[in-house]
C-alpha cells in the first residue's frame, strides 16, 4: 500500500513515526561507532562498520521499533491506518 491511499491523517502520522525510527537509527550507528573509536580505541572502520550496522539492527530496528509499538498500542487505541478517500487520493 503506498501512502497516497492513506488517510491525511494518518499519512502524516506514519510520516512522522518513519522519521523517528531513522533518527534513532542514525544515533545508535553513531554512538556505537563513537564508544568503539574513542572507548575501545578500535580504529578498523571494518569493524566499527560490522558492529555498528548490528547495533542499528538489533537496537535501532528491532528494539527500537518493538518498544515504539508496545508504547504506541498502549497510547493510541485507534485502528489501523484507514484509506484515504478518493478526493483524497487526488
Amino acid at each position: 500500500m503506498s501512502l497516497e491511499r492513506i488517510g491525511d491523517s494518518d499519512r502524516n502520522r506514519l510520516r512522522v513515526h518513519g522519521a523517528l525510527l531513522l533518527i534513532w537509527s542514525a544515533l545508535v550507528g553513531s554512538a556505537s561507532s563513537a564508544l568503539l573509536l574513542h572507548v575501545f580505541q578500535v580504529h578498523s572502520m571494518a569493524v566499527r562498520y560490522s558492529v555498528g550496522a548490528a547495533a542499528v539492527y538489533f537496537l535501532g530496528f528491532l528494539g527500537g521499533a518493538r518498544f515504539y509499538a508496545a508504547s504506541w498500542r498502549q497510547e493510541d487505541k485507534r485502528p489501523l491506518p484507514a484509506h484515504a478517500s478518493l478526493e483524497e487520493q487526488k
